[in-house]
């Protein structure tokens, strides 16, 4: 929508210049083809404040806008039901409080 106002409708093309300039998933736009889409940035998981070793971080092929990261703890994690899980990438790092349960 064009006019006084400044606003006008985002087009395909619009978003795909948004996506492809993303930090996060480069020039792919869908994951549900089978192929992986690996993240641009490699992010830091913490667990209990202890970096873990990443595998993958990849776009979900099964969920729209979902994001899945494989990791490995590190030997000294903590072990328990509730340890701290935060994720680092591009400088963001999440707020909301995670956790995961760690056993030897």
């Amino acid at each position: 929508m064009t006019g006084t106002t400044g606003w006008r409708r985002a087009t395909v093309s619009d978003l795909r210049t948004a996506i492809e300039n993303s930090p996060f998933i480069g020039d792919y736009v869908a994951a549900s083809d089978g192929i992986l889409r690996y993240t641009v940035q490699t992010p830091t998981v913490l667990i209990g404040g202890i970096p873990a070793t990443p595998i993958y971080s990849v776009l979900s092929p099964q969920f729209v806008s979902e994001y899945q990261i494989g990791v490995t703890p590190a030997a000294n994690t903590p072990r328990g039901a509730l340890c701290p899980c935060k994720i680092q990438i591009g400088g963001v790092t999440t707020t909301n409080p995670v956790t995961l349960a760690v056993a030897p």
